[in-house]
């Protein structure tokens, strides 16, 4: 193995050096020519990475907000056999700076180092009084720059100037969301919520609601209380994958980032192998990234994610799922525009060409058949034609969907933390084999979810086989406005066949339940259910723990 020393190319520890990033290049370029397995490593110490000379992309990345060019540091495209490894390195970049991105890459494993960002994308204050429409916040004005024009408040960074659209509540002594308001949004049209903002002092603002949103007063949130200030768009995930294969990441720390921690998509084969997502241990927020903590979108193979640490990202620690391209027009016999129609979804590619295609009736989500593609063209980053092999199913219509399934992953999860964080834990929508085990939950909503529509999300698809054996739920769902049980299975249809069921098979066997309320499972349109040998401390019984709907079959042994 041929082993790029960085400090042989000049990017030494601690320098705050902008020519990083062209010596970066450098080694990359060099990577990329090498015919050898190779490895870049860096000695023990942080390394800062500036946006300057680095590479220059146009993603659309799915799930995060509408992607324009990027700059990337470690841009890792057409990389074969390449280690990226540190001996517990911390890396540091600075402004709008994507630090991982992988294309047409196979075989590669990032190892030994942590990330983070010079200036947080979100900011924080403390709550130090509530007076029904107004409350005071105290904010360190050092860390969090702002400042208060106009009844608006501004939040700088190295490149940025972002307005609040959400905030959010949390409970410091308990280190998680609140059980109370939580979170609530702003906007500037006159039928929502709106705050109109004032500078007491230097670090003392108060905003007082105003509009005609449903917030008529902040009586509910506590003193004391930390509110978590989301200013910034989810624009930059710290590593993103993409039509690649083979990738590891390893004994990495991601701290921080304005988008999610791993996103991979069209990719055959990851392993997260004791990835922490944390905050940095004396940073001085609560938070640690801005949304998912990993995020799977029509992957394959098998997604394994093992021993690996999920905590105070301000979204879901795990989602697995595909997406539904939904009918606009039908052409011919063969041919179909479709349309991706959630924002954070728009210019993802519908597939390739050979690619299998299942096509899904908008009623039930149900498969109308599958077919092979002759031609995808995309046209713009809305609609992509495409030309089938054989004859649509008879009664395709506008509204239907099609979703490809030639990338559907085995998923293996094991031996992993999922807790304090906002929102759920697990969202698993894949048609492969599901296995969930020996992992810890405490999450505010849903630890377990099995969901996916073709009116909201579009998120695909139908699951076959999930296993859920041998985990621990702490005191999940406790914030309902993220979920109704703590393993739920809820996929909104217009129609439930009688016959046939969208979820084939779902066992829950051998785990750990404490709750306060009793509400252990939510399970609707599943053909099998089973729930057996778990052990419970809550109220009621059984009876009242497992909820079911539109269930074929439901066995407790």
């Amino acid at each position: 193995m041929k082993t790029f020393h960085v400090r042989d190319y000049g990017i030494l520890s601690g320098e705050k050096d902008q020519m990083n990033m062209l010596r970066l290049r450098g080694i990359l370029e060099e990577c990329r020519k090498n015919e050898e397995p190779a490895e870049i490593l860096f000695e023990e110490g942080t390394y800062h990475f500036y946006p300057d000379y680095a590479f220059e992309r146009t993603l659309c990345i799915s799930n995060h907000d509408e992607d324009t060019i990027k700059r990337i540091a470690f841009d890792l495209t057409d990389c074969a056999h390449l280690t990226v490894r540190g001996k517990n390195s911390d890396f540091i970049f600075h402004t709008e700076l994507l630090a991982f991105y992988f294309e047409h890459s196979e075989d590669i494993i990032l190892e030994g180092f942590s990330i983070n960002y010079e200036r947080p994308a979100y900011s924080e204050g403390s709550i130090v009084s509530v007076n029904g429409p107004s409350m005071q916040l105290r904010i360190d004005k050092e860390r969090f720059p702002y400042y208060v024009a106009h009844q608006r408040i501004f939040f700088t960074g190295e490149n940025f100037c972002e307005e609040i659209p959400f905030w959010m509540e949390v409970d410091p002594e308990k280190g998680e969301p609140s059980e109370g308001p939580y979170e609530m949004g702003f906007d500037i049209r006159p039928d929502s919520n709106y705050g109109n903002w004032k500078e007491l002092e230097e670090g003392l603002v108060e905003v007082t609601l105003d509009g005609a949103g449903d917030m008529k007063s902040f009586d509910g949130y506590t003193p004391g209380h930390i509110i978590v200030l989301r200013h910034h768009p989810r624009n930059y995930p710290a590593t993103y994958v993409t039509s690649s294969k083979d990738v590891t990441f390893r004994d990495v720390k991601i701290y921080h980032c304005a988008g999610m921690g791993v996103t991979a998509q069209f990719t055959e084969n990851v392993t997260l192998d004791r990835v922490q997502v944390t905050g940095k241990a004396g940073s001085g927020h609560w938070f640690s990234l801005a949304a998912d903590a990993t995020h799977f979108v029509y992957c394959r193979g098998l997604i394994h994610i093992k021993d690996c640490l999920f905590e105070r990202q301000l979204d879901d620690a795990v989602n697995i799922h595909g997406i539904y391209a939904r009918v606009k027009k039908v052409l011919s016999e063969k041919e179909l525009l479709v349309e991706l129609v959630h924002h954070q979804q728009k210019g993802v590619p519908v597939g390739k060409s050979g690619d299998h295609f299942s096509f899904v009736r908008y009623e039930s989500l149900l498969s109308m058949g599958e077919s092979r593609t002759e031609e995808i063209i995309t046209l713009n980053k809305d609609f992509t034609y495409v030309k089938f092999a054989e004859k649509l199913p008879e009664g395709i219509k506008e509204k239907d969907s099609i979703e490809n399934v030639s990338y559907v992953p085995n998923v293996l999860i094991e031996g992993c933390i999922v807790q304090n964080n906002r929102a759920r834990g697990f969202l698993l929508t894949s048609a492969g084999n599901v296995v969930v085990k020996n992992n810890y939950f405490h999450t505010s909503g849903t630890a377990v979810l099995i969901s996916g529509d073709a009116a909201d999300w579009f998120e695909s698809g139908a699951t076959k086989h999930i296993v859920v054996e041998n985990n621990r739920f702490d005191d999940c769902d406790h914030v309902k406005c993220w979920g109704q049980g703590v393993i739920q299975v809820d996929t909104p249809v217009r129609e439930v066949e009688k016959d046939q069921k969208l979820h084939q098979y779902l066992e829950i066997r051998d785990n750990e339940f404490t709750s306060a309320d009793g509400e252990l499972l939510n399970v609707k349109n599943v053909q099998t259910v089973v729930f057996a040998e778990n052990k419970v401390t809550a109220p009621g019984s059984e009876e009242t723990w497992v909820k079911l709907q539109d269930v074929g079959e439901y066995r407790d042994k």
